[in-house]
């Protein structure tokens, strides 16, 4: 089971974050099944989602406080499932957020760095 909260404050619009590090989310029309594994993770992890059509996405670490630590690309990619590797060694250990950002829409993992 996961929290759903929905909240102002932060940088982006239709803003969704989740508090369950493992549960499987499917909340927007746009994307679906939005993983992240291991987690907490080491060095790195994968982050796996699926697109209902082809759309530009974004991947970010926040701090929990909604503050952009690291841009982790923008890519364009096709409907159907993907995979994006996410690198994490260089990080302290700690509570962050990692954005998925589709269009307008942005969901919020919290992830654990060790």
């Amino acid at each position: 089971q996961f929290n759903r909260i929905t909240t102002n404050g932060l940088p982006s619009e239709n803003l969704v974050f989740y508090q369950d590090q493992s549960t499987t989310i499917a909340s927007h029309q746009l994307v679906k099944d939005f993983t992240v594994g291991p987690n907490p993770m080491v060095d790195k992890a994968v982050a796996s989602f699926s697109l209902a059509e082809a759309q530009p996405v974004a991947m970010r670490l926040l701090s929990l406080q909604g503050q952009e630590i690291q841009r982790m690309g923008t890519r364009q990619l096709g409907a159907g499932e993907h995979e994006w590797e996410l690198a994490v060694e260089n990080l302290p250990t700690g509570l962050y957020l990692l954005g998925l950002k589709v269009g307008t829409h942005e969901e919020l993992m919290r992830i654990r760095v060790q």
